[in-house]
C-alpha cells in the first residue's frame, strides 16, 4: 500500500478528448479509442474479480511504453503537488492498479489533446493536484 498524488483535470478538456477519441477519424484516435476501452473494461473486471491483477499490470506497462505522455503527466502532477500537505489516501493493491489505469487513461486524453493542438502544455489539462 502506498500514498498517491491526486490529480484533477479540466472537465471541458476531458470532454473534448473523449469527443476527439470517439470521432476515430485517424488511426491514432482508433488506437486511443481501443486503449481507453481496454482500460475501462479492465477496471470493471478488477472490481468484480481480483484475478485480473496480472492482466491489468501488463496493460498498464504496455500503455506506459506506448504513450510517453502518461509519465510526463504524472511527473508534472508530482512536481505541482504541495509537499507540505500530505495525502493520507492509502490504496490496497487492486485500488492502486485501478488508480494507475485511470492515470493511463488521462495520459491518453492529454496525448490526444496535444496531437490535435487543443492544448500546447499539459499544465492546462490539470485543474489541481492534492
Amino acid at each position: 500500500m502506498e500514498d498517491r498524488t491526486m490529480m484533477y483535470f479540466e472537465k471541458d478538456l476531458v470532454n473534448k478528448a473523449i469527443e476527439l477519441i470517439d470521432g476515430k477519424s485517424k488511426s491514432d484516435e482508433l488506437k486511443a479509442f481501443t486503449d481507453v476501452n481496454d482500460i475501462n473494461n479492465m477496471i470493471r473486471n478488477l472490481q468484480i474479480n481480483r484475478d485480473y491483477q496480472c492482466y491489468a499490470i501488463k496493460l498498464n506497462q504496455r500503455l506506459r511504453e506506448e504513450y510517453p505522455s502518461i509519465e510526463k503527466l504524472l511527473n508534472l502532477g508530482r512536481s505541482m503537488v504541495n509537499n507540505s500537505v500530505g495525502n493520507n489516501t492509502i490504496y490496497d493493491v487492486v485500488s492502486a492498479i485501478i488508480a494507475d489505469l485511470n492515470a493511463d487513461k488521462y495520459g491518453i486524453y492529454a496525448d490526444v489533446l496535444l496531437k490535435h493542438e487543443v492544448i500546447n502544455d499539459m499544465k492546462k489539462f490539470i485543474e489541481k493536484v492534492d
